[in-house]
């Protein structure tokens, strides 16, 4: 069964695109990250581990900047396609940053493997810029979660793209994400690609039934 976004959806996934609102997110394996830092702009002995990244909206960034501390929370879900999908929440007063990756690939496969073994648990890191950097790190409590094989026919690899595109416009609408959460006024989504999906998912958000909504 398909994960197909409706005309809805669709349309919030456009909207929330030209705002910059959804964007693609990046997951980082231990030991990349201090390659990406200036020289002398962060202690680099914080910079181990996984990282997940991506653009972070302006006002978020001040809030952040202005001493505001973020909570986080991370959930599972299971789609109508049988993916499972993890979201990483990353929340500061009323403005929520989500980032969804498929429970698919090599390298989510080696995240999640480190997490079953070692538990889960964020933190976070924010650069001068607009970059958010949230830290996935040991916390000792047991997430066990399994990971499958990205598709190899082209028709699979479509399913999963639409699975990740449903997801993106269900947490961009104004919900709680968390148990005991209050409603977030303002949602911004990062999509974590797998590397064996390739384009299917940006080839996904160019398609026609998509550019025609207004």
């Amino acid at each position: 069964m398909e994960d197909r976004p409706n005309a809805i959806e669709l349309k919030l996934l456009k909207a929330a695109g030209a705002a910059r609102k959804l964007t693609f997110g990046e997951l980082i394996e231990p030991g990349h990250m201090r390659a990406r830092v200036k020289p002398g702009a962060f202690d680099v002995q914080h910079l181990s581990g996984w990282f997940l990244t991506a653009e972070m909206s302006q006002h978020l960034s001040r809030e952040l900047k202005d001493g505001k501390r973020p909570q986080f929370g991370v959930v599972t879900r299971q789609m109508k396609n049988g993916h499972v999908q993890v979201i990483v929440q990353m929340r500061v007063e009323n403005q929520a940053h989500r980032f969804v990756l498929p429970c698919a690939g090599a390298r989510i496969a080696n995240l999640l493997e480190d997490m079953n073994k070692h538990g889960f648990g964020v933190g976070l890191w924010v650069d001068r810029g607009n970059g958010l950097h949230i830290s996935l790190v040991e916390a000792g409590v047991q997430t066990p979660i399994r990971s499958a094989e990205v598709p190899q026919s082209q028709h699979g690899k479509e399913t999963m793209s639409w699975g990740l595109l449903t997801a993106a416009a269900q947490l961009l609408l104004p919900r709680p994400l968390m148990p005991g959460e209050t409603k977030p006024e303002k949602v911004n989504v990062a999509i974590v690609i797998p590397d064996e999906l390739g384009s299917s998912l940006e080839d996904a958000l160019q398609i026609s039934d998509l550019a025609d909504i207004d």
